[in-house]
């Protein structure tokens, strides 16, 4: 189990490690509520995604959770963030709108750096592997991609000026959109196939 003196570890990533070390699910609002850390999911991306640990987010009782699978750890792969010319570059590249609702970002609406290719499945740090997004569709689109197993290279949410926009939902309701997602996971169905499912059933039964 890692160490909570690990040099590599903010004090809040070795309490969210301890929290996680029995490798059963804890609800996302425990790890909130424990370390006070309002961007705590953002923490447990980065020890995953570029610290190498064996995490995972789920569901526990259709609520958000996380858990640490097991006791091996990938290579450490440190994140790349842009510089400032870099998001000048990508802000004029994409006219200031976001690349899947393309609702101009400003002002209080604070624009999104998101990875097409997220880093966990192969994405990079160049800045080709960027494209601007406002909060609501990057929200979106990581929730989307949970789980996923489409091609990246294959999917509008990673290259929406390359192929048909799909559907891309943003629910008010949090709670209403976990619900979805849990029934989803329990289908073992992507949430948008869940959703195309139950689409179809219902203009079956309105006929």
């Amino acid at each position: 189990m890692p160490k909570a003196k690990d040099k590599q570890l903010s004090d809040v990533k070795a309490q969210l490690l301890e929290l996680l070390k029995e490798g059963q699910w804890v609800p996302s609002k425990i790890l909130l509520d424990k370390t006070g850390q309002k961007y705590f999911d953002r923490r447990l991306r980065e020890l995953r995604d570029e610290q190498g640990f064996d995490l995972e987010s789920g569901f526990l009782d259709g609520k958000p959770a996380w858990r640490l699978r097991s006791n091996n750890r990938n290579p450490i792969k440190p994140r790349s963030y842009l510089g400032k010319s870099g998001k000048d570059q990508i802000l004029q590249g994409w006219g200031g709108q976001c690349a899947l609702c393309e609702k101009k970002i400003f002002g209080s609406n604070k624009p999104v750096f998101d990875h097409r290719i997220p880093l966990i499945r192969g994405g990079t740090g160049t800045d080709d592997n960027f494209q601007l997004l406002c909060v609501d569709c990057n929200n979106q689109k990581r929730s989307q991609c949970r789980g996923c197993e489409v091609e990246c290279q294959k999917c509008f949410l990673a290259y929406p000026e390359k192929y048909p926009k799909g559907v891309v939902l943003r629910p008010n309701d949090r709670e209403f959109w976990n619900r979805v997602e849990a029934a989803a996971k329990e289908s073992d169905l992507a949430t948008d196939a869940w959703i195309m499912k139950m689409l179809v059933q219902h203009f079956k039964d309105t006929k």
